[in-house]
């Protein structure tokens, strides 16, 4: 069992379920299971902790990594005590108060965000989950249940773009094996860029084929330990013009239609301004509360 501290929520559901992920699924028993680097694991809510079976060739992952990989070490009730005194995330935390953040495994979290240019979490858990059946090694469970990992970067850069097209992928499909031929090739050390300064760390994923500031901050925020990241979509830039107005009238005097960079801009230094170094978790709960989990929050309408 993986212990956390007393008092400290943990749900499973909103974890997995607030569209930080993709690929793991809740079973009938309540448990959820998934991909993650070279294993695939089940993990089990019990009282006090988390209870992790792990499948896969070669050796079990240690347990501080997946203690960590589940957002254990992360101190929650601090960041509600933080975050707590600004309304619209204190009820947002409210409604869905054991979601954590993941950190994932580096290039699982990047070879799926890199399909998520413009597109909806149905589409990107389709996309990659027909790369990972045709090109992942696969990891059964005694109830035969499959898990197909992520496939490594060296097999993807080893294909040819059009290879991926029935993936459903389009024009991401270069940016697919770009990325992961730079990661294969050592131009970028993903696991080095965990203990990175954020400024460096972004710059380095800004080199990546396809990344924009948008997927560079879910890689940031979701595997690389940078809780300051803001990563700012439809969603979460809805979620900040409904509840933030009067603050964002003197930084944006007027809205454009289409998310602008200079609107991007002004969003994540409103988010660094507001939460700090908490920015993400702030992001995070808003942008899961925007999407309508939680319709007991009622949230606005857009302004038209």
């Amino acid at each position: 069992m993986l212990p956390f501290a007393g008092g400290e929520p943990f749900s499973l559901d909103e974890t997995f379920g607030c569209g930080q992920i993709f690929r793991w699924r809740r079973t009938l028993r309540g448990t959820w299971r998934g991909p993650y680097g070279a294993v695939a694991l089940e993990v089990q809510a019990v009282p006090g902790g988390v209870a992790v079976t792990w499948r896969g060739a070669g050796s079990a992952p240690p347990a501080g990594d997946i203690w960590r990989f589940l957002g254990l070490d992360f101190p929650l009730g601090r960041a509600r005590e933080i975050l707590g005194a600004d309304a619209p995330v204190s009820r947002a935390m409210d409604a869905t108060p054991g979601l954590r953040i993941l950190r994932q495994d580096p290039w699982d979290c990047v070879s799926a965000f890199v399909c998520a240019q413009w597109s909806s979490v149905a589409k990107i858990e389709r996309s990659t989950g027909w790369m990972a059946r045709e090109w992942g090694e696969t990891v059964p469970f005694p109830d035969g249940e499959v898990i197909h990992l992520c496939p490594r970067a060296g097999r993807l850069a080893a294909l040819a773009p059009d290879a991926l097209r029935p993936a459903g992928l389009g024009y991401r499909c270069r940016y697919v094996v770009g990325t992961a031929h730079a990661v294969a090739a050592g131009d970028v050390d993903l696991d080095a860029l965990r203990g990175a300064e954020y400024p460096d760390a972004l710059a380095a994923l800004l080199r990546l084929p396809g990344f924009g500031r948008k997927v560079a901050d879910c890689v940031l925020l979701f595997a690389l330990d940078q809780p300051c990241a803001c990563p700012v979509d439809v969603w979460v830039r809805r979620a900040f013009h409904d509840w933030y107005a009067e603050e964002l009238a003197s930084r944006l005097p007027s809205e454009a239609d289409a998310l602008t960079p200079r609107e991007h801009r002004a969003l994540v230094q409103f988010a660094w301004d507001r939460w700090g170094d908490l920015a993400g978790y702030a992001q995070q709960y808003l942008f899961h509360a925007r999407r309508g989990a939680k319709q007991h929050l009622a949230v606005p309408e857009p302004r038209s």
